[in-house]
């Protein structure tokens, strides 16, 4: 499969520190850490809009958010 590139790399981070951090913060504080660390994920250049408007199921995330 070949090495990873920087964007696998980032992203495995990141989700790494997500999960830690969901841990750490407890059931109450889930979404914050969510929105948070997908906040990041844009400010890292890692997503850009474009990529999250082809590949996000947005009816999910408002059937969730409802």
């Amino acid at each position: 499969m070949g090495a990873l590139s920087r964007r696998e790399a980032l992203t495995s981070i990141v989700v790494v520190a997500m999960v830690g951090t969901m841990i750490a913060a407890g059931a109450e504080n889930l979404s914050v850490v969510a929105l948070l660390f997908s906040g990041l994920l844009f400010a890292l250049r890692v997503l850009s809009w474009d990529d999250a408007v082809r590949y996000v199921n947005w009816g999910v995330v408002l059937l969730y958010g409802g």
